[in-house]
Formats: structure tokens, sequence, C-alpha cells
């Protein structure tokens, strides 16, 4: 029996820079190597806690990689990932995700995104040190449930941001997260006063991309959300009406945008199920 339980971050202290923490628990037996499904991108950085040596693994542009105990950032690439299962006899999973906004990283470890983007195995234990690693991943091993691994987490990031070297203020970029799906560069900067040069470089180095791919992304993930809704609810399916409440020019950008970040337009993904 699989265990999952996703819950918002409300700590006002850091919820601008955590989204949620997701949780895995379960004992499985006599798994068969297989294709499971494969995950749509989004524009978090994640912050992964194998608490136990993973069951699956994960292909990405051809690279594919085992999931092993440990930690390890995610930053996104805003390519799908196909997920396939290993053949075991028995595992125990026990996995903990914390689903930060992309300019998370930079505030509290003070690395921008940029340089870390292309290494996928990028491990926390490059930006703290072995003991604080030690003692961190030893409490959420022997936490009890996600509330107590939630507390833990808390805790840990903000006395991080309490010893940040850099008080930086990111307040364009959270401008920016919070933005419509029709906002570009040129708005945002009359919005907020800064130059569209300034705010063009400074989004870059705090989240590792740019405005329009992270609206665009976030466009994505609404329509998807809406179509996953509709399939579960076993209703009609209207591409149409999903282009138009997601505010994508026509249907034609609708499908172009979603294969851009799908390998697959939105008709395969629904008759994939």
């Amino acid at each position: 029996m699989i265990k999952f339980k996703t819950i918002l971050c409300t700590n006002l202290e850091i919820s601008n820079l955590v989204h949620s923490y997701s949780d895995v628990n379960a004992e499985l037996n006599n798994l068969e190597e297989k294709y499971l499904y494969r995950l749509a991108p989004n524009y978090f950085t994640q912050l992964v806690f194998e608490l136990e040596d993973g069951i699956n693994k994960l292909e990405s542009n051809g690279h594919l990689k085992d999931i092993t105990q440990g930690c390890h950032f995610k930053i996104s690439h805003f390519n799908y990932i196909d997920v396939y299962r290993k053949s075991i006899k028995k595992a125990k999973v026990r996995h903990l995700k914390v689903n930060l906004y992309p300019h998370a990283i930079f505030r509290i470890f003070n690395i921008s995104p940029i340089e870390i983007k292309d290494d996928l195995n990028f491990n926390i234990k490059d930006v703290i040190t072995r003991s604080e690693y030690n003692i961190l991943f030893e409490q959420l091993y022997f936490s009890k449930d996600i509330f107590e691994k939630i507390m833990i987490i808390e805790i840990f990031l903000l006395n991080k941001l309490k010893n940040s070297k850099k008080k930086i203020n990111l307040n364009y970029v959270e401008e920016a997260l919070n933005s419509n799906f029709n906002i570009n560069l040129k708005e945002l900067s009359c919005n907020l006063g800064f130059s569209q040069r300034w705010l063009q470089k400074n989004i870059k180095e705090a989240t590792g991309t740019n405005l329009k791919l992270i609206i665009s992304n976030k466009r994505f993930l609404k329509a998807i959300s809406l179509i996953n809704r509709n399939l579960i609810n076993n209703t009609n399916i209207s591409l149409t009406l999903i282009s138009y409440e997601c505010n994508y020019y026509d249907q034609a950008h609708f499908i172009k945008e979603f294969k851009r970040f799908m390998g697959m337009t939105p008709l395969e993904y629904i008759r994939s199920f």
C-alpha cells in the first residue's frame, strides 16, 4: 500500500519560498520492471530526500538515473521525465519532496540556479557542512510523520535564512511569479519601476530561467490540471475551452506549448490514459 500526502506551506516566514511538501511511504513486494508514467515539468526547484533506496529510475533527455538514498536538488529544466520501475523483490519507500519556488535556493543558499542547472545530481551536501547534513538526514529518517518532517525542514531553512551572509530582496521575482498569464517583461518593468534589462538579468540569476518560460509553464500546468480533473471525473474534455481558460491565443498555440513541455499533444496525452 502506498501512502501519499501533499501539504501546502503555511509558515508565513517562508511561504514566499516554499510552496508545499510531498511525502510518500510504502512497503512493496515482487515489483516487475516496467514503464510507469511521464512527469510534467514545472518551474519549482525540488529539494528531494530519499530516506531509503528508491524503486524507480528516471529518464530525461536520454539520461537515465537511479534513485538512491540521499538528498539532492532538482532544478527545473522544463523537460518531461519518464519514470520506470525497477525489478525488486521487496522494497521500502520513504520519500520527502520540498517544493521550492525557483528563487528559493538563491535566497537561502546564495547560489544561482544557473551555476547548478546542468548538474543533475547536485547534492545538498555541496552547500551545507557534513555535520549539518548528517543531523538533518538523521532527524528526517527517524521522524514519525509528515508533520514532524515539515517542522524539521522549516527549522533548518529558517536557520539558513537567518545566517545567510546576503540579505537579498527578491520582491521583483515574487511579483513575476504571482503575475497573470499575460504579463510580459515590459509590463512588469512598468509595474515595478525597474528597467527591462535589469529585470531580465536578475530574474535569470535568481531563478535560472526567464519570465516568459515561467509564465508559459504556469499556463501549461493549469491546462494539464484541468485535463486531469476531467479525466478523474470522467467528464467530457473541451480542449477549446481549456485553451481559452488558460489564456492561450488559440487552440494551435495551446497544442504547440503542451507538446513543448510534454513531448505529446493534449489529445495524445488524453489517449494515454
